[in-house]
C-alpha cells in the first residue's frame, strides 16, 4: 500500500468516526430519493397535461436526478478528504438547486433556459457574439437566481460566496494545502489532510441542498396521495431533527 493510500485510509477512518450520523443520513436520503425518482410514474400527480407543464417537469426531474448522482460522489470525496473536488461539486449542486427553484416557481422560465443553453452551444461553434445570449447569461447568473429565490433566503449569498472561496484558487484554499509559514518557508502538502471544520460544513450543506431541492420539486409536482417514499423521507428528516 502506498503512502497516499495509507493517508486516505486514515482520513476515511477518522471521518467515519466523527461524522457517522451525517454519513448514515446521507446514505438513507440517497437510497429513498433514488427509489422515488426511479418509480416516479407509479404515483398520480396533480398537474395539467400540457406542453408547458411537461417541459418544466422534464427539465426539473432530470436536473434533480443529476444532483443526486453528484451528491453521491461528493459524499465519497468528503470521506476521502478530497475537499477541493468536493467543494467544486457542492457549488455546482447549489447552483442547480437555485435553478430548479427558479424554474419550479416561474412558469415560462424553462423556455428561456432552453434558449440560453442552445445559444451557448451555438456561440461555442461561432465567433459571433449574441446580445440575447448576454441578456440570458445575466438572467441565469447565480446572483440573479439568488435574488429571485422563492421564498427569499438571505443566507444563500453568504453560502455561495464561501463555497466559491473553498473551490476557487484562493487564500482560504491555500490555508488547507500548507502548514503555514515557518522559518524555512511554506511546508507544501501533496496529500489530503483531514479537516474537521470543512468536513462538517460540507456534510451539513450537502444534506440541506438535497432537502431544499426536493422541497422545490414537491412544490411543483403535487400528488393526489403523497407517495410512501416521500412519507418515509419525511420520517427520516423528523428523526434527524429530533435526534433519533
Amino acid at each position: 500500500m502506498s503512502d497516499i493510500e495509507i493517508i486516505t485510509k486514515q482520513i476515511k477512518r477518522i471521518t467515519n468516526t466523527k461524522f457517522k450520523k451525517e454519513i448514515k443520513h446521507l446514505e438513507k436520503q440517497e437510497v429513498i430519493l433514488y427509489e422515488f425518482l426511479y418509480n416516479f410514474n407509479d404515483n398520480e400527480i396533480i398537474l395539467e397535461d400540457n406542453l408547458e407543464n411537461n417541459s418544466r417537469l422534464f427539465i426539473i426531474i432530470n436536473l434533480f436526478s443529476d444532483s443526486l448522482q453528484s451528491a453521491r460522489i461528493v459524499r465519497k470525496l468528503i470521506l476521502s478528504g478530497e475537499y477541493n473536488s468536493a467543494g467544486a461539486l457542492i457549488r455546482n449542486l447549489f447552483e442547480t438547486m437555485l435553478l430548479i427553484n427558479y424554474i419550479a416557481f416561474n412558469e415560462s422560465t424553462w423556455k428561456d433556459w432552453l434558449k440560453y443553453q442552445n445559444l451557448e452551444g451555438m456561440e461555442m461553434k461561432s465567433e459571433k457574439k449574441s446580445k440575447e445570449l448576454r441578456q440570458l447569461r445575466q438572467k441565469f447568473s447565480v446572483s440573479e437566481l439568488i435574488k429571485n429565490q422563492w421564498p427569499k433566503e438571505p443566507s444563500h449569498k453568504i453560502t455561495y460566496g464561501y463555497l466559491c472561496l473553498l473551490s476557487h484558487a484562493s487564500l482560504e484554499r491555500l490555508k488547507r494545502v500548507s502548514e503555514g509559514v515557518k522559518e524555512t518557508g511554506f511546508i507544501m502538502r501533496y496529500a489530503p489532510k483531514f479537516n474537521e471544520k470543512i468536513a462538517e460544513y460540507y456534510y451539513k450543506t450537502l444534506i440541506n441542498i438535497i432537502h431544499n431541492t426536493l422541497m422545490d420539486f414537491l412544490s411543483f409536482v403535487k400528488y393526489k396521495e403523497e407517495p410512501l417514499l416521500i412519507k418515509k423521507y419525511r420520517k427520516l428528516i423528523w428523526n434527524k431533527v429530533n435526534g433519533y
